[in-house]
């Protein structure tokens, strides 16, 4: 029986190549291991580093690692969020369509694509050549990403600009055969934009999926035994909160430490 082909398109999964991990890394493997052939693409530039994968001046170039092939889509490089970073998520939305014409020459086209965002320009491509191709595009919404763009005054969403935004956004929801979230509840932002079928809309919330990060219980247990580590602070009678997730503006980490710092005076009261 053939086996079905599954893309997996994340413009950043360079550094999941380098790292021999993250979330389409595990995605790929764990897929590949029921019996799919999956492969991923992504950009031949790191995320806010100089270096970058040599396609030779080709459209793109091929690796494969842990029996998962790359395919890494020609860009230039970007350091941080000014106008190279837009530049760079342009090209690889341009160059994917001229990559998955060439690339279907020899490896032939998928039954699946899934599209995730950091930028929605890759789910945005991922719908316009999965209807070229005849085949259904899933896309994985990581960020509410205009939502946090609003948050932080990056612009209004009143603004011309914002409402263009929100305007692809909806298209995106729409027009994707099904929608993945990495957060529970992520769907209460459809409802409350009154964009679900329920409410007179047209997006079915039936077609939405969540699927958290996860975790790699082996390459865990695995950390557990070669990376101990010896800190006065850990152990004992102390209070302590591990905070694992990123530190960025939009974590608001501030309101952690804070809720930490309520916490701990509560358990100095009840003691």
């Amino acid at each position: 029986m053939t086996r079905k082909k599954v893309w997996l398109w994340n413009h950043y999964a360079t550094d999941m190549y380098r790292n021999r991990g993250g979330r389409h890394y595990w995605f790929a493997n764990n897929l590949i291991n029921l019996g799919y052939e999956t492969t991923v693409f992504c950009a031949n530039t790191y995320h806010n580093n100089a270096e970058y994968i040599d396609t030779k001046n080709k459209k793109y170039t091929t690796d494969t690692i842990d029996n998962i092939p790359f395919v890494f889509v020609k860009t230039t490089s970007a350091l941080g969020n000014g106008i190279a970073r837009v530049k760079n998520m342009v090209q690889f939305y341009i160059n994917l369509y001229a990559v998955v014409k060439e690339y279907i020459k020899t490896e032939g086209k998928p039954d699946v694509i899934v599209a995730s965002s950091v930028h929605p320009l890759t789910m945005v491509a991922g719908i316009r050549i999965a209807k070229k191709l005849g085949i259904p595009c899933i896309c994985e919404i990581r960020d509410l990403w205009p939502e946090a763009i609003f948050s932080f005054n990056k612009a209004k969403e009143t603004s011309l600009l914002g409402r263009l935004l929100t305007a692809g956004e909806h298209w995106i929801y729409k027009k994707a055969d099904a929608l993945i979230f990495t957060k529970e509840g992520d769907t209460d932002y459809i409802k409350e934009k009154k964009w679900d079928t329920g409410q007179g809309g047209d997006i079915d919330l039936g077609k939405c999926h969540y699927i958290n990060n996860g975790v790699d219980i082996g390459a865990f247990e695995k950390s557990i035994l070669e990376n101990r580590i010896e800190d006065p602070d850990l152990s004992g009678d102390k209070f302590n909160i591990v905070y694992v997730g990123a530190i960025r503006p939009v974590n608001n980490v501030g309101n952690i430490l804070d809720a930490a710092s309520i916490l701990k005076n509560e358990k100095r009261s009840s003691s």
